[in-house]
């Protein structure tokens, strides 16, 4: 099978606060390929899964997120969330009348009331507060909102997902924050076959490891080589959907934990000389707030700002020119930060998505 998609894209009119589910437009279909969506849309936020979202193919985690001619990621449970809700597409016009959180599932869509001024913690507990009271079956809920700092015209906002920052988000946060939008929950609760079977050789290409202090330089070097990883500990892995080998992780700290969620940012600020303890903080004050932390690794030695300080000084981040990897993963459904760590398999992957299975075709 070389496409897995569910043939249903949903257009949410954030004005009138509705949702219309309607088929895949066909060139779509026909070429595999969601991105025709935003040239199609370009009013809209686009939110597109690609070719193996959601399926046993290894890290197919990843979302797309795009408006006009610009895109960005969402990985974690993202892309498999979207396929519960039984689309693959969700496409957000017009503007909500107040700050507002949007659940969506397949059965529709819901909206609440959320305080955009409220730190990314409070606004995640109202979120699924709602979830928990409205309820769908036996599904498994993700949430990511804005943070207060992209209704505060911050120049590096970011989305916080479940599990931490979105990395390089800031296209995402600052249209929701444009758009009176707080938060998004995917709260679909639809069952779907992955066209992989378990044992398929693009799947177990690469063999299941858990992050250790030790692996952590190998992941370092892939977005910054040379850098090697400080004293951070590093806890419990944080993986993506169908993820063997993740790249994130729980850092334990005197005050809980803090997850660490961007190789990047995290290999600048180990550049930058910025300790263990710093490193932490600015982790916490980026997911308090909803800042991209690579806007802050002008702080790496320098004193802790307090949160209204870091949001009104963060530094702009500058955009990363998409390279064979990025525009693989967005087709495939494939993280790409996976793609550049293991080429063997992307080859595997490429070979099925070309429908070679297993080498036959």
């Amino acid at each position: 099978m070389k496409n897995f998609f569910l043939d249903r894209v949903v257009i949410v009119d954030l004005s009138r606060g509705s949702a219309d589910f309607l088929p895949l437009p066909v060139p779509a279909k026909q070429n595999g390929d969601l991105a025709c969506l935003a040239a199609e849309y370009d009013d809209a936020l686009v939110l597109t899964v690609g070719r193996f979202t959601g399926s046993y193919a290894p890290a197919s985690c990843l979302l797309t997120v795009r408006s006009g001619d610009r895109n960005c990621y969402l990985k974690g449970q993202c892309g498999a969330a979207l396929r519960r809700c039984g689309i693959d597409a969700l496409v957000l016009r017009g503007m909500a009348v107040r700050s507002s959180g949007l659940i969506l599932s397949e059965l529709g869509v819901q909206f609440l009331d959320v305080d955009a001024t409220a730190d990314t913690f409070m606004q995640r507990t109202a979120m699924r507060r709602e979830v928990f009271q409205c309820g769908n079956g036996d599904n498994d809920p993700v949430t990511f909102v804005t943070g207060p700092a992209a209704f505060a015209d911050c120049a590096a906002p970011a989305l916080v997902s479940d599990y931490g920052i979105a990395p390089r988000s800031t296209l995402a946060a600052r249209w929701l924050a444009a758009h009176n939008l707080v938060g998004l929950c995917l709260n679909g609760s639809v069952p779907y076959i992955s066209p992989l079977p378990l044992d398929n050789a693009a799947r177990t290409v690469v063999q299941p490891t858990l992050l250790t202090s030790a692996g952590l330089d190998a992941v370092l070097q892939v977005v910054r080589p040379g850098v090697r990883s400080s004293e951070l500990a590093v806890g419990r892995s944080i993986a993506c959907h169908a993820c063997p080998t993740p790249c994130q992780f729980w850092s334990p700290t005197p005050e809980g934990h803090v997850a660490v969620t961007s190789p990047e940012a995290l290999s600048l600020l180990v550049e930058r000389g910025a300790s263990a303890t710093q490193i932490a903080a600015l982790l916490l004050l980026a997911e308090r707030c909803g800042i991209e932390p690579l806007g802050l690794v002008e702080y790496a030695t320098a004193t802790l700002p307090t949160d209204a300080t870091a949001i009104g000084l963060v530094q702009s981040v500058q955009d990363v020119e998409p390279d064979a990897a990025d525009a693989l993963g967005t087709i495939l459904g494939v993280c790409p930060l996976f793609l550049r760590r293991f080429p063997v398999a992307q080859e595997a992957l490429e070979r099925l998505a070309a429908g070679a299975v297993d080498g036959v075709q």
